[in-house]
């Protein structure tokens, strides 16, 4: 089996205020950091920037297809132009991802779309394993309308691990911490 890494960097950053991507953590870009950390893990890596270009990023872009469908736009870019059996997906605002945990999850692939943790109640499609060949199904659904990953996830048969499962694979509680406010940006800093 061979991996891929996704960064989806393509989301409007409202919350925030500013383009997460070139947010700062620890000294680096948001962008760079997730990117550095899938290096570490995948044979090759693509952003799904969204509608614009990230300058000075080391790796290859792509917009979202079809565009304007969001995350899920995103995913499917990613995937498309991924070159591995799995890709290992990384919301960019997730700034301390559990690389382990991501290895683990694609241990459980059997060939389905996607394996998704669970946190606090709810499904991970950000920081999961996605199937490579489910890149067209996931446009269709973008382009007939579909925006919540996780729906997506679960038309296509994903195995979502519940939070049980999930806690027996992880080494660490902040693995879907994410950053969306700037109070989330001071709050991890401190």
């Amino acid at each position: 089996m061979t991996t891929s890494g996704i960064v989806l960097a393509g989301g409007r950053s409202v919350r925030m205020g500013t383009d997460k991507a070139l947010l700062r953590y620890e000294g680096t870009r948001l962008v760079d950091r997730a990117v550095a950390h899938l290096q570490r893990l995948c044979d090759d890596v693509v952003v799904a920037a969204g509608p614009r270009v990230i300058p000075e990023l080391r790796v290859p872009q792509v917009p979202d297809r079809p565009t304007g469908t969001g995350p899920l736009g995103g995913l499917a870019a990613g995937l498309a132009e991924a070159e591995g059996d799995v890709a290992f997906v990384l919301a960019v605002d997730l700034p301390e991802p559990d690389l382990d945990f991501l290895a683990r999850l694609a241990a459980y692939w059997q060939g389905e779309a996607a394996i998704v943790p669970t946190a606090a109640g709810y499904p991970q499609p950000l920081h999961a394993v996605w199937a490579t060949s489910c890149a067209p199904a996931l446009s269709l659904l973008a382009a007939s309308g579909t925006r919540s990953l996780v729906d997506a996830a679960r038309q296509l048969d994903a195995t979502i691990l519940c939070e049980a499962q999930t806690a027996a694979l992880v080494d660490h509680d902040r693995w879907a911490w994410n950053l969306n406010r700037p109070s989330d940006l001071e709050a991890g800093s401190a």
